[in-house]
């Protein structure tokens, strides 16, 4: 199976590592990263990993493509990615968020695209050193449009099976994706601002009372979306934080530390975008959205 993947980071280096040991694996680069990955590797837990790199020059078409990239990086990464889909490739996205699978059937109308996020990932990068602090490299979720298992979703499957991934197909994978959008809207933007680690939440009242309120601005545009997310999905957030006690750090805390790009317009930014579109009041989120923004431009 020819394997294409983009994007590697923090997630997507630890998945391109197990996905080469058992497949036609594959990084899909330009000419500067294919020099660089090639003559330095990437570092994973101290291991030097090497992988094949092929850019849009030398493509080959993929039976799978998996994108992990930034939200703000996707339109380079569908320039790079088109001479390597062909009819029925199928495109499998980990970008946070609620929009890229969207932009992606727009894009590749003859492939065929899944719904999917990556889950309790706690890594740090450092230039091309990668320190895995969950050592399985996280759970990836993924699922067909209407949540049939389609022979797509049994492909990816058995993929993933035969490379030791965890994985796991939602029964309803738009509130799977929805659930993670909610706590990257409260985790991530709170971590953020706050410059907090992992360790910082867990048994902070503070950052919990007040991921509490974004939660409920995102349950409320999530409703209005038509999604099935409850109150007692917003409470598993709450679970999930209190679970989160390691020395990692969220994503988008380490981009504001690095004084990169956040992914903040996929975040809140999308909450508050999506509130108007319905006539909703979001004030803390647009609050948020704000203050990320300042923050990001002072540390820049």
């Amino acid at each position: 199976m020819n394997v294409g993947l983009i994007g590697a980071g923090a997630v997507g280096a630890i998945i391109a590592h197990k996905l080469q040991k058992i497949s036609n694996l594959f990084l899909i680069v330009d000419e500067s990263r294919k020099a660089s990955y090639e003559t330095n590797g990437i570092f994973i837990n101290g291991e030097k990993i090497v992988f094949n790199c092929l850019t849009p020059s030398s493509a080959k078409t993929c039976d799978l493509i998996i994108l992990a990239v930034k939200n703000y990086d996707l339109p380079q990464a569908v320039e790079q990615m088109k001479p390597f889909v062909k009819e029925g490739t199928i495109l499998l996205s980990l970008l946070n968020g609620v929009v890229s699978e969207t932009i992606l059937k727009k894009e590749f109308p003859l492939a065929k695209v899944l719904y999917a996020f990556i889950k309790d990932v706690s890594a740090i990068k450092l230039g091309n050193n990668i320190k895995l602090l969950a050592l399985r490299g996280g759970t990836i979720c993924f699922g067909a449009k209407d949540n049939v298992i389609t022979k797509e979703v049994e492909s990816v499957e058995t993929l993933f099976k035969a490379a030791d991934l965890d994985y796991e197909i939602p029964l309803d994978i738009h509130k799977a994706q929805w659930w993670k959008f909610m706590l990257n809207c409260c985790f991530n933007t709170l971590s953020a601002i706050l410059l907090t680690p992992y360790s910082k939440v867990y048994d902070n009242e503070a950052f919990m009372k007040a991921s509490l309120m974004v939660c409920e601005e995102v349950l409320k545009v999530a409703q209005a979306e038509k999604i099935n997310l409850n109150q007692e999905d917003v409470d598993k957030v709450i679970c999930q934080l209190r679970k989160c006690s390691d020395d990692g750090k969220t994503s988008m805390l380490q981009d504001v530390e690095a004084g990169r790009q956040t992914e903040n317009d996929y975040f809140t930014g999308t909450v508050s975008a999506l509130g108007k579109a319905h006539n909703m009041d979001t004030p803390i989120c647009n609050f948020l959205y704000q203050l990320l923004e300042a923050a990001s431009y002072a540390r820049a």
